[in-house]
């Protein structure tokens, strides 16, 4: 009879739980999954380890009969066998991945590979040095320096299967989550009671034996069920994907109608507050009144900023925005922002300093508008958050390439700067950094979130370097075609109309000119007649698109402004009747639309209505006098 040098009682049940696994496996589960046949191969490690264990006492307690080196052996197909058979563990885990395409999982089967392989080469190298255990001549079993290595090894690969289980945890069924967590549980509790017992009771087989009859447990589902589950699964997903796509859009249409109204809605009344204010600017001689409605003005034109930057924001979350690029004057675009600012940093009692390049190209293509809104906006906030010092507008051409400039623009302040752990907010939608104490500061929050867009639209992006307390520099490059590549020289002396006030020397002054002002809102009329008063041009007015069929009968107009939207008969219909005229006095008069509606007012969609051109409210006077110039000059 053999004599065993360790108890291996509960290898021998292992083999027996093993066997009755095998065959009911092998019946039952071993072709309907790919994780079922892994559950299988599992079964079939876990017997040849166990023969392999009960060789290896075989071996131990025989020494003169059996060479060292054939138990060096059986120990290293030992080893593989239990290093497998938690490998196997973790690809039946992954088994339930659908996600193959991710690339966390590739890392994490590329790691555990790595794991395996590297414990299965340093069992071969155990028998030649030991280095994980080995026996003497006598049968005396030694642990070697690296003999955790056993234990450590299919550790590791266990949290390799815990991190998948999180990646995955939707892709698995409460049943199949929990039997692979207890597959490693139940066979690392066994490991340790027999690491407690100084090996001299072989647990772990049997441990592994309890694990897969628990995983058996999981092995219900045939595979064309499973097929089945996961087809119905992903059509739930894009049933519901499709109805909140739906749902979105239909948000997302209200939204834009109701912004769209609510632009009409304000911008109406701010016509008559700005206009008025205007007209009394330049009509009081009380220079008490003439200061109450400049600030009324600008009050007015602060509120109309607002609701701009919300117009701005929404066109671009729902993707209508587009850039309208054609040729620019890079002097005149540095010179009104100059214009605009300069004043602004007086009052303030700051430095505000142009470091400009004389050898820009002088005529660049780009959207303008969308620059100096940019532009705008930056200046505007760095004024804002600076109570002394400077402030510095850099622009350079860094590089030119394929009739293309690289143009860096920068703006650096001595202002209050901002935290590090800041900076990310900046760059939020309504986000407002140290509220509390910029709460003096007017503003929406949405500025910088829309230069950031508007820059990622024109291929570039903002950059920010901020100290806290000693201030701040934004800089972006953009990249333009050149249309003249003359040097632009100094933008100083470059004659543009003052943008701090409307210059009456500047009106068109044209008395044989007739033109006819149509709007549903009669304090839109009192505002345009006002701000026109100067240029002696007749004006005729109406109140809607039949008064003004009724006088385009009658009269020959050299200009028609149009309201876009009013009651009973719009402006695109009165314009199209107009045109339409038996007698055909005003078939080619120019008409130019008045409207509110910021939202859908692209100078293009008006022209496709057959508009020759388009006026925004609140209507300035220096727009509408660049509109009478260009059709009545």
């Amino acid at each position: 009879m053999f004599q065993f040098t360790n108890n291996i009682d509960f290898v021998i049940a292992a083999l027996a739980i093993l066997f009755t696994l095998y065959v009911v496996s092998k019946k039952k589960f071993s072709g309907i999954t790919a994780a079922n046949r892994i559950f299988y191969q599992m079964i079939l490690c876990a017997i040849i380890t166990c023969v392999m264990d009960i060789l290896m006492n075989i071996a131990v307690s025989y020494p003169d009969i059996v060479p060292t080196f054939v138990y060096m052996l059986l120990r290293l197909l030992f080893n593989c066998g239990t290093s497998m058979i938690a490998y196997l563990g973790y690809r039946y885990a992954r088994m339930y991945q659908f996600d193959n395409k991710s690339r966390r999982l590739h890392v994490l089967d590329l790691i555990t590979r790595i794991i395996f392989v590297s414990y299965v080469v340093l069992s071969v190298v155990n028998i030649f040095t030991g280095v994980i255990s080995r026996i003497d001549a006598d049968g005396t079993y030694h642990q070697g320096p690296l003999f955790m290595v056993n234990t450590v090894a299919p550790a590791l690969i266990f949290a390799m299967v815990l991190v998948v289980l999180a990646i995955g945890r939707n892709e698995y069924t409460k049943k199949q989550r929990y039997s692979i967590i207890a597959y490693f549980a139940i066979t690392f509790a066994f490991v340790i009671l027999e690491l407690l017992s100084g090996n001299k009771i072989l647990l772990t087989l049997f441990g592994i034996a309890l694990s897969l009859t628990v995983i058996q447990q999981s092995l219900v589902t045939p595979e064309f069920l499973e097929l089945e589950a996961a087809l119905e699964e992903q059509k739930r997903i894009s049933k519901e994907a499709k109805e909140a796509r739906e749902e979105a859009e239909e948000a997302n249409n209200a939204k834009s109608s109701f912004l769209a109204r609510m632009s009409h809605e304000i911008r109406t009344p701010l016509n008559a507050v700005i206009g008025f204010n205007s007209i009394i600017m330049k009509e009081s001689l009380d220079e008490g009144i003439k200061q109450y409605a400049k600030d009324a003005k600008l009050a007015g034109e602060t509120l109309l900023g607002l609701i701009n930057d919300i117009l701005d924001f929404s066109k671009i979350e729902s993707g209508k925005l587009t850039l309208i690029d054609d040729e620019y004057s890079t002097a005149k675009l540095i010179k009104e922002e100059y214009l605009l600012f300069d004043l602004k940093a007086q009052e303030k009692g700051l430095k505000l300093i142009f470091d400009v390049d004389e050898n820009i190209p002088s005529e660049l293509y780009g959207d303008c508008i969308r620059i100096k809104q940019i532009l705008t906006n930056i200046l505007s906030n760095s004024i804002k958050y600076t109570q002394a010092g400077e402030i510095r507008f850099a622009v350079k051409c860094i590089s030119k390439s394929n009739n293309t400039a690289d143009i860096k623009y920068e703006i650096s302040d001595t202002g209050m700067g901002i935290k590090e752990e800041n900076l990310s907010k900046l760059f939020e939608a309504f986000e407002r950094i140290e509220e509390k104490r910029n709460r003096n500061i007017e503003g929406t929050g949405l500025g910088v979130n829309i230069c950031v867009q508007l820059l990622n639209m024109m291929g570039s992006s903002l950059k920010v370097d901020s100290v806290y307390g000693e201030g701040s520099t934004f800089s972006f490059i953009l990249t333009q075609k050149i249309i003249n590549d003359a040097p632009m020289g100094d933008f100083r002396i470059l004659n543009i109309d003052d943008a701090h006030e409307e210059n009456e020397r500047a009106l068109i002054n044209s008395p044989d000119s007739r033109i006819l002002i149509v709007d549903d809102t009669i304090v839109n009329l009192k505002v345009l007649k006002g701000l026109l008063k100067s240029t002696d041009i007749k004006i005729d007015e109406a109140n809607s698109g039949k008064k003004a069929l009724e006088l385009t009968a009658k009269v020959k107009y050299d200009l028609i402004f149009m309201d876009h939207l009013m009651p009973e008969m719009d402006g695109i219909e009165a314009m199209r009747l107009i045109k339409e005229q038996a007698d055909g006095k005003n078939i080619d008069t120019p008409i130019i639309a008045l409207t509110a509606n910021a939202l859908k007012g692209a100078y293009e969609e008006y022209k496709a209505y057959g508009f020759k051109d388009a006026l925004f409210k609140p209507v300035k006077l220096a727009e509408i006098n660049e509109k009478l110039w260009t059709y009545l000059g």
